[in-house]
């Protein structure tokens, strides 16, 4: 999510497919949006409206917690996962 969607290649791939409807959405690195930005694309992609790129299934965000060492990240993630 720090790209701009219009850039990305792998819509494209997915209509090359014709895999849309078959088609699970991830969107990474959430927590690198900046504070207070303009995020429309991005919610108008999980709302599904029109003129946004939709995918069959839906979409998952993925981030971590802001402002972690790289070490505290890894225990975080180790705890979370470990649950």
């Amino acid at each position: 999510m720090n790209l701009d969607s219009d850039n990305s290649s792998n819509f494209q791939v997915i209509r090359d497919k014709k895999a849309t409807d078959r088609t699970i959405g991830v969107m990474t690195k959430a927590d690198l949006l900046p504070t207070g930005g303009d995020h429309q694309q991005w919610i108008k992609m999980l709302n599904r409206e029109p003129g946004a790129y939709s995918v069959g299934l839906g979409y998952y965000i993925t981030a971590q917690p802001r402002d972690l060492t790289m070490e505290d990240a890894r225990g975080w993630e180790e705890a979370f996962f470990s649950h």
